[in-house]
């Protein structure tokens, strides 16, 4: 019976950190109906041996010796049981805690991959964001500079204007009116291609504005989404450590079982061993009462044979 409860402790230990764990193969049923068949039998052995003892005056103050072992046997064995199932009850629970611990690691990874890629994304939008801050600034260098030009040329224009009138009665030999329409012309045109430059270089900047806002707000919107990964992802953590405390103590009460499982099959076995040294001692008793009732028997026939011969004798004298 020792070996078998070891044996079935063994099995359904060694099936601890499997999912599987739920449906105890038959195997294990049939030990505990094998052991609960010996028990019975013994059960029965002993009821017999002791029905046997108590019609001999010489083995009937064994009796009482036999029944308290026998019951000493037969609490450890019920002791052992209880003890097997709360094994079972513990097992399944660290089976199904090791689920929830995987599924809880797979989901940390997935969640690590989101960060991770939240993270390249708040990269590369702040890279673009700088890019695009870069460019602003060029483009306001030249706003300013296509402004600086274009008013030097209106006051070279304005100058050029106060001088004409100025030296139009002393060199108006000097310088032809068509010379002057030219002059003005080219400026004017200079002028209009500045100020398109201008409005372009506006235009562009609005649209940088446009765009940096955009990324200014995907990148608070990924860091808000990063931030409520990671704490997600903190909650995870803090539940398997919380899970694995509860394996960790669940395999620690386990083996405080395991060790009583172990004590209480010894004494099992010691009590069966006693049981067999009873058995063995009420056979060699059972078989001296036997042999002395045989003894009697003889006599009583010898006895009965003595009287009749001399009740012969004695009727003949």
């Amino acid at each position: 019976m020792l070996r078998d409860n070891k044996s079935f402790l063994s099995s359904i230990t060694a099936k601890s950190g499997n999912s599987s764990v739920r449906e105890q193969p038959a195997k294990d049923e049939y030990h505990i109906m094998e052991i609960e068949k010996e028990i019975n039998n013994c059960e029965q052995t002993c009821r017999t041996m002791c029905a046997d003892l108590e019609h001999s005056p010489l083995t009937s103050r064994y009796v009482a010796e036999i029944n308290r072992i026998w019951d000493l046997l037969n609490k450890s064995h019920n002791n052992s049981k209880k003890l097997v199932d709360i094994i079972k009850d513990q097992i399944l629970t660290i089976a199904n805690t090791n689920v929830k611990l995987t599924v809880a690691s797979e989901a940390s990874k997935g969640e690590q991959k989101n960060i991770d890629k939240l993270t390249q994304e708040v990269q590369r939008a702040l890279r673009m964001v700088d890019t695009a801050h870069t460019r602003e600034q060029v483009a306001q260098e030249t706003i300013e500079n296509l402004r600086q030009q274009i008013n030097r040329l209106h006051s070279e224009l304005e100058a050029k204007s106060r001088h004409t009138d100025q030296e139009g009665d002393f060199s108006a030999m000097a310088k032809t009116k068509e010379a002057q329409a030219k002059e003005r012309e080219r400026m004017v045109n200079e002028i209009l291609s500045l100020r398109e430059r201008l409005s372009a270089a506006l235009s562009y900047q609005e649209e940088l504005e446009r765009k940096n806002s955009s990324a200014d707000l995907r990148i608070s919107e990924l860091q808000q989404e990063l931030e409520n990964q990671i704490n997600e992802m903190s909650k995870e953590s803090r539940f398997k450590e919380r899970f694995e405390d509860e394996v960790h103590r669940a395999r620690k009460e386990l083996g405080a079982k395991e060790n009583q499982i172990a004590i209480l099959n010894e004494q099992t076995l010691e009590l069966q061993v006693k049981v067999m040294q009873f058995q063995n001692t009420v056979k060699e008793m059972k078989a001296v009462s036997d042999k002395q009732v045989q003894t009697i028997e003889n006599l009583n026939q010898r006895l009965i044979k003595a009287q009749d011969e001399y009740q012969r004798e004695v009727g003949v004298v």
